[in-house]
């Protein structure tokens, strides 16, 4: 977990895990790994604003962040940011 947390900044790192403390006990390869390179390959998030918002971590990949991003791109039309 802590080498994957490493690629934040020092104080990003810090309050990643103030703002979403169960991240601590989340899998990295079921869980971090895919959401991470979702939000920033398909999403083309960067890595602040994954990091300005953890809570992202904490919804299910398949159930809520690809359906509600592909739901808002795809029939709505919003700008990637406002996911």
């Amino acid at each position: 977990l802590l080498f994957f947390l490493h690629r934040l900044p020092y104080f990003s790192t810090s309050s990643f895990i103030r703002r979403l403390p169960p991240v601590l006990g989340y899998s990295v390869e079921r869980e971090l790994k895919p959401k991470w390179e979702y939000l920033q390959k398909v999403c083309d998030f960067n890595t602040f604003e994954v990091v300005r918002f953890p809570a992202y971590f904490s919804y299910p990949l398949e159930r809520v962040i690809k359906s509600r991003y592909e739901y808002l791109r795809d029939e709505k039309g919003l700008p990637l940011q406002l996911f």
